[in-house]
């Protein structure tokens, strides 16, 4: 006997559900990626400034008849490397730069030159708590005339101690690291003395903070003192900031900011340089790449 039209339109759509039903629990499963631990960055610029005058020896205009023909290059690499897993943590860093500049005749002269690794192992048992054991090098590309040595001088410095973390104080892409602890650091050089050749052991107390305005806009500023344990009046501090500013896809202002003091050991030959703060500040336009 023939369905009649009545009945074949519910047992139709019933066979159609069922064969959907099956093929939705048939259809495999994509599992969801486990994020990776690490994180990375790197930062390349190049730039390039100069300054041109004319008739500047024989001008009426102060300002004018001070300057001189130059031209400056600049390159820089700044470098992240960062494993999260738990209540685990390493974050590296590292920033190298490098420029000369020549005036008119005379030779090419250095105006900035650095290379700062820094490390860190944090474990952090309950926020924003952590122990953290830190460890970094200070040093240059090329050394005091006339060897010009790589790496001479050559600073480095292990600590280890108790820090807090926070982040988004109040302003969201924002965050806060200070730690104190104690600190073992040792030069090596050259042009050093033995005093200044021997190791260093103190107190160390080290802040960071960093912010991003927007997404075009970021800032960050770093304070690093040190107190030696053996001589309480010899205490070092480092003061260092940037601001980043993305003008365009590839094209950046970059403004930094280096200050340091260190007040007289007891055990010093000399006293040329200490008890002053000493600074170099640049402000550089030039062609950026940024890889992640």
């Amino acid at each position: 006997m023939f369905l009649s039209q009545r009945h074949l339109l519910p047992s139709l759509v019933f066979c159609l559900s069922t064969h959907a039903l099956s093929a939705e629990e048939a259809a495999p499963t994509t599992p969801t990626p486990t994020p990776s631990p690490w994180t990375h960055k790197l930062d390349l610029g190049a730039y390039l400034s100069s300054f041109t005058t004319g008739n500047s020896d024989t001008s009426r205009d102060s300002t004018i008849a001070g300057s001189n023909d130059s031209i400056t290059y600049v390159m820089k690499a700044n470098g992240m490397l960062n494993w999260t897993e738990d209540k685990h943590s390493v974050k590296q860093t590292l920033a190298a730069e490098f420029g000369q500049q020549k005036t008119e005749d005379a030779s090419w002269v250095e105006n900035i030159d650095l290379i700062d690794y820094d490390g860190a192992y944090d474990y952090s048992w309950e926020k924003p708590h952590f122990g953290y054991v830190a460890w970094g090098l200070d040093t240059v590309f090329t050394g005091a005339e006339p060897d010009d040595n790589f790496a001479d001088p050559l600073a480095g410095k292990v600590s280890v101690g108790y820090g807090q973390r926070h982040w988004e104080l109040k302003v969201d892409q924002q965050e806060l690291i200070a730690r104190a602890g104690i600190r073992t650091q040792k030069k090596w050089g050259t042009g050093l003395s033995s005093t200044e050749k021997e190791a260093e052991t103190g107190w160390e107390l080290f802040a960071h903070y960093d912010r991003a305005i927007s997404d075009d806009i970021s800032f960050w500023g770093q304070a690093e003192i040190f107190g030696e344990f053996e001589d309480a009046g010899h205490i070092s501090t480092l003061l260092t900031a940037a601001v980043k500013v993305q003008l365009h896809n590839q094209i950046s202002l970059d403004v930094s900011w280096r200050s340091y003091h260190e007040t007289e050991p007891d055990d010093s030959a000399s006293s040329v340089g200490y008890d002053e703060w000493s600074y170099s500040q640049s402000a550089l336009i030039g062609i950026t790449y940024t890889i992640k």
